[in-house]
C-alpha cells in the first residue's frame, strides 16, 4: 500500500483500470474498452470498461480511483461517485482504493446493485487471482512487480 500511496493518483488510476479490466477477462468477459479518463474535469471518473459478458451482454462499467495513505474512503465520496456515474447512465460503478472505507460507506454500498467497493485487500486479492502487478514470494508473501510502475505496461 505504501508504494502505492508513494506513486500517486494517477499511477493508482491506471493501476486500478489494469487490474479491474484483467479481471474481466480471467472471468471469461471479452474487453471491449479500458481506459483512464482521470483530470481535472473528468466529473469523479477515473476510468471506463466496457465489457461483453458469454451472453453477448455489453455492461458500461464507470470506475473512481481514489489512493489513501491513513485515512478511509468516506460516505460523502462514495455517494458523489454513485452520482457521478448514475448520471452517465452506466451499468456499474466500481470505486476503489488502496486503504479501506468508512463503515456508513459500506452499509451505503450493501443496498446498491450497481455499485461495487474495492479496498486493499480485495484489490491485493484480483491482483494475486489475475497474477497482475505482483510478485509471489513465497506461500504467503507477496511483492509489487516493478515493472507496474513503468506507466506504458498499463496500456
Amino acid at each position: 500500500r505504501k508504494a502505492i500511496s508513494i506513486k500517486g493518483g494517477e499511477f493508482f488510476e491506471a493501476l486500478s483500470v489494469k487490474v479491474v479490466s484483467e479481471y474481466f477477462k480471467y472471468t471469461k468477459n471479452q474487453i471491449l474498452e479500458a481506459k483512464v479518463t482521470g483530470g481535472s474535469e473528468d466529473n469523479g471518473i477515473d476510468g471506463v470498461i466496457e465489457i461483453k459478458d458469454s451472453l453477448k451482454k455489453n455492461t458500461y462499467i464507470l470506475m473512481q480511483a481514489k489512493v489513501r495513505t491513513n485515512n478511509k474512503v468516506t460516505l460523502k465520496e462514495v455517494r458523489e461517485f454513485y452520482g457521478a456515474f448514475k448520471s452517465q447512465k452506466a451499468d456499474v460503478g466500481i470505486f476503489i482504493t488502496n486503504a479501506s472505507y468508512h463503515n456508513e460507506a459500506i452499509k451505503f454500498s450493501k443496498n446498491m446493485n450497481d455499485l461495487v467497493l474495492i479496498d486493499g485487500e480485495i484489490l491485493l486479492d484480483i491482483c494475486k487471482l489475475t497474477n497482475t502487478g505482483i510478485i509471489k514470494i513465497n506461500d504467503e508473501s507477496y511483492i509489487l512487480d516493478e515493472k507496474i510502475f513503468l506507466y506504458e505496461n498499463f496500456n
